[in-house]
């Protein structure tokens, strides 16, 4: 599985992650923003940004953000441009977290249409399922891996980014046949080795990074 790590970059202006101007255009190899939100139940909100290539499928780190937040029931919303995910999935809870996610950006001729989580069930041993209210008031039920051995960065948020649909040339974008729930009868442990040890060759680098504040 070809991944590839991103890391944060640092924005001057905090509208890239809420204006429309970001959300047309885009085709295969272009640079897209997300932005991943971290929002705590006693209403404290983290905000990291990232720049990645459109249909490449990537992994986004966010070193010591358990650490930081390991006290807290916090979940993760994202978006890119204007559109949002339509709820926050959970991260931190009561004796771990889920570390491990996975969004889709899907587009129509390089327009985005929707942001949406794509987590699943992989191990039965260490799975949740979660209650989920949405910004339009409905309940969803999601399922995700939850962690309680959280040292080393273990449960540090590994966001994995996929992309559904097509490019403004109308070129059908690829990276969404290898996305998360396409391997719903593999273990997480089955599907994601490499890409776990990839995560652990860099994570000391940026151990120290702590999360930004909106």
């Amino acid at each position: 599985m070809l991944l590839f790590i991103l890391f944060p970059i640092v924005l001057s202006q905090t509208q890239i992650c809420q204006t429309s101007e970001f959300n047309s255009g885009y085709k295969k190899g272009d640079h897209i923003v997300i932005c991943l939100f971290f929002q705590t139940t006693d209403n404290q909100l983290y905000r990291q940004v990232y720049q990645l290539k459109v249909d490449q499928y990537t992994a986004l780190l966010v070193s010591g953000t358990y650490q930081s937040l390991s006290t807290k029931q916090s979940s993760i919303w994202a978006n890119s441009g204007s559109i949002p995910t339509a709820y926050g999935t959970p991260y931190t809870q009561s004796g771990g977290a889920f570390p491990i996610q996975s969004i889709v950006v899907q587009m129509i001729q390089g327009s985005i249409i929707d942001v949406f989580w794509d987590n699943v069930c992989f191990d039965g041993g260490q799975c949740e399922q979660n209650s989920i209210t949405t910004t339009t008031g409905s309940t969803v039920s999601e399922n995700n891996d939850f962690v309680t051995q959280c040292t080393g960065g273990a449960c540090d948020p590994k966001v994995y980014v996929s992309f559904l649909g097509t490019d403004a040339n109308g070129q059908y974008y690829t990276s969404n046949g290898i996305r998360m729930s396409k391997f719903r009868q593999y273990s997480a442990a089955q599907i994601f080795t490499n890409t776990q040890n990839a995560f652990n060759d860099v994570i000391d680098e940026y151990s120290n990074y702590t999360l930004s504040t909106k």
